[in-house]
């Protein structure tokens, strides 16, 4: 991908202005195969190139909001930053820049007006939220596109599942698969995805937990949820790893997760609670730095991405299981489907 477009657009009396778009993201999930540059500095200078030939530039960023008000800060004349990432609705403005974010899964999108006059060289930029509902129709070369992938993704998920549309269980209590609460609280949802984790192992470890930034489907859950639907909940699987760790270390995690609350680092757990005063216990008995726990954790969180020191080479891991892909922990979704299907046992 380029780092930058330039567009041409014209009024009826033929005047015409081109504006640039440059894009950066966050590198998650880093591969060996990708190279990766400074954000801020990257950002800089596609600006700075695409304003050669361009009247305006604007950002198309997929950061977080503090790093897109730094960007504002170090390009000063940027008049509009169009951003993702938070999952939900936000306006924000610095200095002379405007940083927009519309809600996840298309539950609303921001439109920008920016009006230009040629003459003065003046940029208006004019953004409503609006929320996407049933009444917008959607194009025909839009709806085609989606039964495209929609098929390539029934196709993928046959691979996993053998009927994806098999219902697997019935949610009588909603099940909270919202951002918000995936990501600040203890959810129904995510009682069970512990569960189910540790479920996988036949209920031997000490305790389970998974990133909330890890449930993307943004939504509750009730009546009838398919298999497909847990790929929803779940998309991006990996598997279910059994991790002896000290208890020291359990806790530096745990205190780290809570303090994450709002970000995708805060942690769903199964057996692992605080009592009144704060104090984790683990299947109800006070946490010791000294022992040994067996913990059911997804394998992306062991990656370092969300929690920095949680790694293989931290020397309070003591042992990693890696599960095989055909056992029930190889897939995480495997894992709560298999919880679902077997009655929660």
């Amino acid at each position: 991908f380029p780092d930058f477009m330039i567009y041409t657009a014209s009024n009826s009396k033929g005047d015409r202005v081109n504006f640039g778009v440059f894009g950066v993201t966050i590198p998650s999930n880093p591969k060996d195969f990708v190279h990766y540059d400074d954000i801020f500095n990257e950002s800089v200078r596609a600006y700075n190139e695409a304003s050669e030939n361009s009247d305006f530039v604007v950002g198309l960023t997929h950061v977080s909001v503090e790093q897109d008000k730094e960007i504002a800060r170090r390009i000063p004349d940027i008049p509009l930053i169009m951003g993702g990432h938070e999952h939900y609705n936000m306006i924000e403005q610095v200095g002379k820049s405007v940083i927009a974010k519309a809600d996840a899964n298309v539950v609303s999108l921001y439109v920008h007006t920016l009006t230009y006059d040629p003459a003065t060289k003046n940029l208006r930029v004019d953004s409503e939220l609006v929320p996407v509902t049933d009444k917008y129709s959607s194009k025909p070369e839009v709806q085609a596109a989606v039964d495209k992938w929609n098929k390539i993704l029934d196709q993928n998920l046959k691979t996993v599942l053998d009927d994806p549309y098999e219902v697997v269980y019935h949610a009588v209590v909603p099940l909270d698969g919202t951002d918000t609460a995936s990501r600040s609280e203890q959810t129904n949802l995510g009682t069970i995805l512990g569960k189910s984790m540790s479920l996988a192992y036949d209920d031997k470890p000490d305790g389970a937990f998974s990133n909330g930034g890890g449930i993307r489907i943004d939504d509750r859950l009730s009546g009838d949820i398919t298999g497909k639907d847990v790929f929803r909940i779940l998309p991006f699987g990996g598997s279910v790893l059994l991790v002896d760790m000290k208890g020291k270390l359990l806790r530096e995690v745990l205190d780290y997760g809570l303090n994450a609350s709002g970000t995708g680092a805060y942690l769903q757990r199964y057996n692992i609670d605080q009592n009144p005063r704060g104090e984790w216990l683990v299947k109800g008995q006070p946490l010791d730095d000294s022992k040994t726990y067996s913990v059911a954790v997804n394998d992306f969180l062991m990656l370092g991405l969300d929690i920095p020191f949680l790694t293989k080479d931290n020397p309070g891991v003591l042992k990693i299981y890696t599960p095989k892909e055909n056992e029930i922990a190889g897939d995480l979704r495997k894992s709560i489907i298999h919880y679902f299907k077997s009655g929660g046992k």
